[in-house]
């Protein structure tokens, strides 16, 4: 054998879960971890938020506060925090058209399509729901 030992790719997939579920751990507050909160975290742990995600939801922590208002505002006394708008623009309304597959619009197209207005992501939330579109599914995996 050359050079010194290596570990095998289980360990090291183990010592990466390990981290990160010491990082949700250390963030959650209360059993509850927010949608910017684990995007923060797979950003600094250079990992996917679908992975982060399904971690959280194996330690059993719930996931609030949405950042396109979808779910996990019950700490404000609302499920969701998605309303409609009185109105939404013809070129914002094009783009979520645009971005519907299978009937719904992704949370990471939602995003792009904030990025891209620079609008706020619960704006385009609440633009996707003036149009009586769907959001789905969700980065982190929660819906």
């Amino acid at each position: 054998m050359h050079g010194a030992r290596t570990a095998s790719s289980g360990e090291e997939e183990a010592n990466t879960m390990s981290l990160i579920e010491d990082r949700l751990r250390e963030a959650a507050q209360e059993g509850s971890i927010g949608c910017a909160k684990l995007f923060e975290i797979a950003a600094e742990l250079g990992e996917t938020p679908a992975l982060i995600g399904a971690e959280a939801s194996r330690i059993e922590l719930r996931v609030v506060h949405c950042q396109l208002g979808a779910f996990g505002y019950d700490d404000f006394g609302e499920r969701r925090l998605l309303h409609p708008l009185s109105e939404v623009p013809d070129l914002v309304a094009k783009a979520l058209s645009k971005g519907v597959i299978d009937g719904k619009l992704s949370c990471a197209v939602a995003w792009r399509i904030a990025r891209g207005f620079a609008l706020p992501r619960l704006v385009i939330g609440c633009a996707a729901e003036t149009e009586g579109l769907r959001i789905g599914p969700c980065q982190l995996g929660c819906f």
